[in-house]
């Protein structure tokens, strides 16, 4: 009985954080810090791909070029259906009668608007990496290839 309880328990409490999950995941591509590109909000945080733009030393025509796709990519408010997407499915999951077909054609709703979302930030991430020069290029791959660029200094 206890772990049957513990169970419904664990559920609930992984259920209840896919909204949290999603909103972080939207928050990002913001702003930045003082070049515009690193930290909280900017163009990836630690262990994002676009993190390693600070590392690159880009000029500031680059800069804002990049500034400019980033803006252009936000105007198009990726995952902007996403929240409410998450909060239906949180309705139907603590519905009190539970409908299986409702949540299962939400959640085939939320894969293709993650899916959509992928295809956007990968297509602005190539943008990116045409503003930059074959030896921007050469060291952003070079520091893919050292592994994750979580506690790195500067990004």
């Amino acid at each position: 009985m206890k772990k049957t309880v513990w169970a419904g328990i664990a559920v609930v409490a992984m259920v209840a954080m896919i909204p949290v999950a999603a909103q972080g995941l939207q928050g990002r591509g913001g702003g930045g810090q003082s070049r515009g590109f690193g930290g909280p909000g900017g163009l990836g945080g630690p262990g994002r791909p676009m993190a390693i733009l600070n590392q690159l030393n880009l000029t500031d025509q680059q800069q804002e070029q990049i500034k400019t796709i980033h803006q252009e990519r936000r105007q198009e408010r990726p995952g902007a259906d996403m929240r409410e997407l998450q909060k239906q499915l949180q309705t139907a999951i603590f519905a009190d009668t539970v409908d299986i077909a409702t949540i299962e054609g939400l959640k085939t709703a939320i894969a293709s608007a993650e899916a959509a979302m992928l295809s956007g930030r990968i297509d602005t991430e190539v943008k990116i990496s045409q503003v930059l020069t074959p030896e921007q290029r050469a060291k952003a791959r070079e520091l893919f290839a050292k592994g994750p660029l979580r506690g790195r200094r500067g990004i």
